[in-house]
């Protein structure tokens, strides 16, 4: 099971017409696995306002309703979702998700990780610290 958390980037241009942005894609490589930074300071991650999620078949859509741009996340990324939706704190998001896949501790942290940085940096989420 992929366990990147990833996001890929939908946008209309100015046409209208739609196109992908390529996918994030995320090796996962021992030396690289850390927390966020924010991660011992955040006990969890608010849901933006102008985020709109709807789950799909193979994940989930997020739509920016204030830029327009509409992301899709994997399987995993739509669990971490809903968990956020939820209001579980960042550091037992992994957890939940080794529950749920076949999955080690350092490529949960490294997954949920990288996501939680994407989608603040999307303003589709933010931290509240504690």
């Amino acid at each position: 099971m992929c366990m990147d958390g990833g996001i890929s980037r939908r946008r209309k241009n100015e046409g209208g017409r739609v196109f992908i942005l390529p996918p994030s894609v995320f090796i996962l490589h021992p030396s690289s696995f850390r927390l966020h930074p924010c991660a011992s300071s955040v006990t969890r991650y608010l849901i933006s306002p102008d985020a709109a999620c709807a789950v799909v078949e193979d994940g989930a859509v997020v739509l920016h309703l204030r830029t327009k741009r509409y992301y899709s996340l994997n399987e995993t990324g739509a669990v971490i979702w809903q968990l956020l939706e939820a209001g579980t704190s960042a550091d037992d998001i992994p957890v939940r998700l080794m529950e749920r896949f076949d999955v080690d501790t350092v490529a949960a942290e490294a997954a949920v990780s990288r996501l939680l940085e994407e989608l603040t940096a999307e303003e589709l989420i933010s931290a509240e610290a504690t």
